[in-house]
């Protein structure tokens, strides 16, 4: 355990506070870094504070950890500023172009048909996710049980089978048909309503609280007039997860499960949260791993790994994304985004944020006036978000190949050629 000082949080502070303070000037051009700066800034300042005057029980963090991480953190977005520039200067001339290039000829009537093609879709997905989980219980009502539906997937014999896999997609369908439908009349709006009630309901059914977050935070930045949404936006929709968060936490049996006072619960779940917003630094802190790196490339590469395991093609080990438990001193298993990298390439990893920068440079150089674009930029934020608590760019690249693939998808089955005109205000 490392001893609290205050040198361990200034300095990722000040350096952090004064990129801040660099990039303010056009907050909604660095929208997606100002916020992963903001996450890191508040994340460093809480949990120092919290550490200094132990208002919940957490181990400090040393320097040398919140250095390394302070060096992603500027690693990635000092990259991202660089190459968004690069691309927008090249896509600059071409624009009109690529816009051409992402017009879709389809008439009202055949997006409308599709419309109903993918609510089918999203419930036939909540369906089998729910005879699944039903299966899973053994035939207990599945939203009263959920805490037993977690410990059967966590530690026994039981998993999601190919139902896995239709989770993501119906997030996908649910954000990008809420996006398409914005400023439309209620009526209009009822079929992305279904399919956003599937795509909450089908996160819950999963137990994993993060599976909410991604739903919340790609609605959230993809329905918003620009990069970065109103204070009062944002702050609705942390209080939304807050609860969501706790909720869930309780059904799931992590919060409250012997408690019947609802404040008491509710006070249990805040606590939980900060705890689970701040635990994953401790344990980066506490695991050492920048002293014994892998050096094997195995979360970045898990996927390729993976796929070579299936066709008999490589039979070595695959990293799990589950990590293994440290005490700081409650048990977690989260790191944050450097633990992953850091174990791959040791102090070379900042070639990967180098390379995640690249990427993202390029996602939000695309045109906001496409749906298409304005929902993969939403679900980008995802996982700046997402840093503090574990890596979920490479380590999690079958996502992102299926939330590429839907996007695309729905782009060619859904967008008009002719632009939504709340979009073509908000552009």
């Amino acid at each position: 355990m490392y001893h609290y000082s205050v040198e361990s949080y200034f300095f990722p502070l000040f350096i952090i506070g004064f990129a801040l303070i660099f990039l303010m000037r056009n907050s909604n051009k660095n929208a997606p870094i100002l916020i992963f700066l903001l996450i890191w800034f508040f994340t460093f300042l809480f949990h120092g504070v919290t550490t200094a005057f132990q208002l919940v029980d957490l181990y400090p963090s040393g320097l040398i950890p919140n250095l390394l991480v302070t060096g992603a953190v500027l690693t990635l977005s000092l990259s991202f500023i660089v190459f968004r520039s690069f691309f927008m200067k090249a896509l600059g001339s071409s624009n009109f172009e690529l816009i051409n290039l992402l017009n879709t000829q389809i008439s009202e009537s055949f997006r409308k048909k599709n419309q109903l093609i993918f609510v089918f879709f999203s419930l036939v997905a909540f369906y089998f996710m729910f005879k699944q989980a039903t299966q899973i219980i053994d035939g207990k009502n599945v939203f009263f049980a959920l805490q037993l539906l977690r410990s059967n997937l966590n530690y026994e014999d039981y998993n999601w089978g190919m139902v896995r896999y239709l989770g993501v997609p119906v997030t996908v369908i649910a954000v990008y048909m809420m996006t398409s439908s914005k400023g439309q009349k209620l009526r209009s709006k009822i079929p992305a309503i279904i399919v956003f009630f599937c795509a909450l309901l089908i996160a819950v059914l999963s137990t994993q609280r993060t599976a909410i977050l991604m739903l919340l935070v790609a609605l959230l930045f993809s329905t918003s007039r620009s990069n970065f949404p109103k204070m009062r936006v944002i702050i609705f929709t942390a209080i939304v997860f807050v609860l969501f968060f706790t909720i869930v936490g309780f059904l799931v049996g992590k919060v409250g499960n012997n408690i019947d006072n609802n404040y008491e619960i509710f006070l249990l779940g805040l606590e939980s949260f900060i705890k689970y917003f701040l635990s994953p630094l401790s344990a980066f802190s506490e695991s050492g791993i920048w002293k014994n790196p892998s050096h094997d490339g195995g979360f970045s590469l898990r996927f390729f790994f993976s796929l070579l395991t299936s066709l008999g093609i490589y039979s070595g080990d695959v990293k799990e994304l589950v990590l293994d438990i440290s005490l700081v001193p409650f048990p977690t298993n989260v790191y944050t985004f450097v633990f992953a990298s850091i174990s791959d390439f040791g102090y070379f990893y900042f070639w990967y944020y180098l390379l995640i920068g690249f990427i993202l440079g390029f996602v939000f150089s695309l045109p906001r006036t496409r749906i298409s674009c304005r929902v993969l930029q939403g679900f980008s934020y995802y996982p700046l978000i997402m840093s503090v608590f574990q890596d979920q760019f490479f380590a999690i690249l079958s996502t992102w190949i299926q939330i590429i693939i839907m996007v695309i998808v729905l782009h060619f089955f859904l967008e008009r050629n002719v632009l939504n005109l709340n979009l073509k205000k908000s552009s």
